[in-house]
């Protein structure tokens, strides 16, 4: 069995990352149903036992040691070194958190998701990283910014690399004015009307906009990696959609920084 990813590229050098499918073929997961097959999400509602099947398969297919988090879409950051790595070991709940950093090698900082997105940052130097689940309320409420400077604190670093990850398009999401009005200050692109008290938001967009205020505030250039992300919502055959399908599996993305 191995487990369908797809390697992000652009990171400095010693850095690595990657992103799961859901999963089609009985080899890429445990999980049946709603959550078939490679559903990582450990809330969810799917059998415990194939989410430790399928994510021990996520981590010998990264080849890296996943840290992980119990996300509650708050701006919460861990910093991840040997204490907080020998908690998980030795059978520790995840710490309720929406980003971790780390300048440890080896350990894969990862995220969920299932239509939030998943942003991955490494200094330029390859030294320091970090990770952070980001729907709505965690862009709203800073988790990006406060990962960024969380990771700043591990490396001092010079300049930063950032990928946006796959989450719901801006054709399929649909909000109301309280998600507008807790973006008040983003470019009007990132909403656009539809149907009488609703918009469509552009996830993407309002990150951008958060890293462009965060790197004019702090002085550190940020290098924004790869294409625009891909909509989970669009595309059934490759990802778990919370919107589409509830219930749905959970997708996860991980950056690690190689052992010397």
């Amino acid at each position: 069995m191995k487990a369908p990813l797809e390697p992000v590229t652009g990171f400095p050098q010693g850095v690595r990352a990657a992103f799961s499918l859901r999963g089609a073929d009985p080899s890429h997961g445990a999980s049946e149903g709603p959550y078939g097959r490679l559903n990582l999400g450990a809330k969810v509602g799917d059998r415990p036992e194939a989410v430790a099947i399928n994510r021990g398969l996520f981590e010998q297919s990264l080849g890296a040691e996943a840290f992980w988090l119990s996300q509650v879409h708050g701006s919460r950051v861990v910093a991840v070194d040997e204490a907080r790595l020998g908690k998980q070991r030795h059978g520790a709940e995840p710490p309720e958190a929406d980003a971790s950093v780390t300048a440890l090698g080896g350990v894969a900082l990862t995220v969920l998701m299932a239509d939030c997105m998943p942003v991955l940052a490494a200094s330029q130097d390859g030294r320091a990283i970090g990770a952070a689940h980001a729907g709505w309320r965690g862009l709203a409420g800073g988790v990006v910014e406060a990962m960024l400077e969380t990771l700043c604190q591990q490396s001092s670093p010079s300049g930063l690399a950032v990928w946006l990850g796959p989450c719901i398009g801006r054709l399929a999401f649909e909000v109301q004015e309280d998600v507008r009005q807790a973006f008040l200050a983003s470019p009007s692109e990132a909403f656009v009307p539809g149907r009488p008290g609703h918009y469509f938001a552009n996830l993407p967009e309002l990150a951008r906009h958060r890293l462009r205020r965060w790197s004019h505030q702090s002085g550190i250039p940020v290098s924004l990696l790869g294409p625009e992300p891909a909509c989970t919502f669009s595309s059934p055959d490759r990802f778990f959609s919370h919107r589409r399908d509830a219930p749905s599996g959970r997708m996860a993305a991980s950056i690690w920084i190689l052992r010397d």
